[in-house]
């Protein structure tokens, strides 16, 4: 494999005379140090052209890698590049700009016209002046076939372009896929001792040493896992790369480039969907009723289970009993191990809409039987709501979403939009809270369900 090694030097003429018993050539000192040099960028713009795929670079923005990294695949002509990026809403969509190596500050790789993609954390805006510490310019440190050593011109920061082997919109699905699966799984691995937490979402790892001093790691997704920005310390060995095994059906665990085997650490009282028998028994959720008299009573709601699963591929139970034509949700969560309710748009009562929602809501301020609704539509908790966890001996209780930790979301409230969902007022109030469910309302609920306990299997 031909090598060839770029030094950084101030006086770039300079540089590549000195440097010339590194690169793998024949003799040019019959030329001009100006053709010797022209030589050599063209032999490392050789290289940039040379992989049939193009390359791939883990981007991280800013000085200190807050951001986390991001793929961006670079496809490079005479004079041109292709960039394609995991960042871009249509990632097959590729976006062509002019590039140009050049000595002003030593052996230089400069993307040197605007583009889109390239250019999203560089580019400033109204609220953020310094955008978020993007790169286009970068010193060349070290190219061979098989990497790109680049380091940027503001931040210091290392880059590296890693050959593609295969084309760069399917490398990006797969780190789509791969980044998908960390989110549903929240992989924690190692033991209790010494662990390594993977947040994909953020791009940043939380390491815990035998010691027990946590620390933080920034960390890209790849088609295989996550590739972190600086090498860590585990077990005495060197880890930049973590994958996980299995990861197309369930997490069993990871490996690391160094060869070290890493135990999935299951969260408390995790269980498998297919373990789950809610059709096998009968059922009662036992839980308080807010009715439209605006008191409270125990109640223990009959309720059956049916299993479902849905076009995206999310898979739970119906919980049927408590209100006759419309059944609760219960979304199961991989990564928990657990069955979850959250908020769902489930009918058209008037107009053309789905107006009619079922939430989970908290106690609020005011009258006992007062309730703040609980709204995840988006954003990082969206699966999220009221979760249900098995003791293993038939009852399932109810246990706090760790969303707001000082907040217990334990109730399940149907509510009623207007026709313009995302414009609306509730038609119970206009400030996002209910009192109850007052009977003059065109609600087709005499009651709300409060103060939920848990699920109790009676046969």
């Amino acid at each position: 494999m031909k090598r060839f090694i770029i030094a950084i030097s101030a006086i770039a003429a300079a540089a590549f005379c000195s440097t010339g018993c590194l690169f793998e050539q024949k003799d040019l000192f019959d030329q001009t140090p100006e053709k010797r040099l022209e030589a050599r960028m063209q032999e490392l713009k050789d290289v940039l052209e040379k992989p049939e795929y193009g390359w791939v670079m883990d981007f991280f923005p800013s000085s200190d890698q807050t951001y986390g990294g991001y793929a961006y695949t670079l496809k490079f002509h005479s004079d041109s590049v292709d960039v394609q990026t995991e960042l871009a809403t249509d990632i097959s969509n590729s976006i062509t700009s002019l590039y140009k190596t050049t000595t002003d500050n030593g052996a230089t790789l400069s993307f040197d016209t605007y583009n889109t993609y390239f250019h999203f954390f560089s580019t400033p805006s109204s609220g953020l002046y310094s955008a978020y510490g993007g790169e286009f310019e970068f010193i060349i440190a070290d190219v061979s076939d098989d990497l790109v050593k680049l380091i940027g011109s503001k931040t210091g920061n290392t880059y590296y372009l890693r050959p593609l082997e295969e084309p760069a919109t399917s490398y990006l699905q797969g780190v789509e896929k791969m980044d998908a699966f960390f989110q549903e799984w929240l992989p924690v691995f190692g033991t209790d001792d010494e662990k390594v937490e993977i947040h994909t979402m953020e791009r940043y790892a939380t390491i815990t040493d035998a010691n027990g001093t946590e620390t933080t790691a920034h960390v890209s997704v790849t088609p295989d896992g996550v590739r972190f920005y600086a090498p860590f310390e585990y077990e005495g060995e060197s880890i930049s790369e973590i994958c996980p095994v299995n990861a197309h059906d369930m997490y069993d665990g990871a490996t690391t480039d160094a060869g070290i085997i890493l135990p999935w650490i299951k969260p408390e009282a995790w269980e498998a969907y297919k373990d789950m028998d809610f059709e096998k028994h009968e059922w009662v959720l036992e839980c308080k009723l807010a009715t439209a008299q605006k008191t409270l009573r125990d109640a223990e709601i009959p309720v059956s289970f049916e299993r479902y699963t849905l076009e995206d591929g999310e898979y739970g139970y119906l919980m049927k009993g408590v209100w006759t034509d419309h059944p609760i949700r219960l979304n199961y969560l991989p990564r928990e191990g657990k069955l979850n309710f959250r908020s769902y748009q489930y009918a058209r009562v008037t107009g053309k809409y789905p107006n009619l929602h079922i939430h989970p809501a908290r106690v609020g301020s005011g009258s006992e039987v007062a309730v703040a609704v609980f709204y995840l539509y988006t954003g990082s908790y969206s699966t999220r709501g009221m979760m249900f966890s098995s003791d293993g001996n038939g009852h399932y209780t109810y246990i706090n979403n760790k969303v707001y930790p000082d907040y217990t979301y334990d109730c399940i409230l149907p509510l009623l939009f207007d026709e313009d969902l995302y414009g609306s007022q509730l038609v119970y109030d206009n400030d996002w809270r209910v009192t109850g469910v007052d009977a003059g309302t065109a609600s087709p609920f005499d009651c709300i369900v409060y103060t939920v306990k848990g699920l109790r299997k009676v046969k």
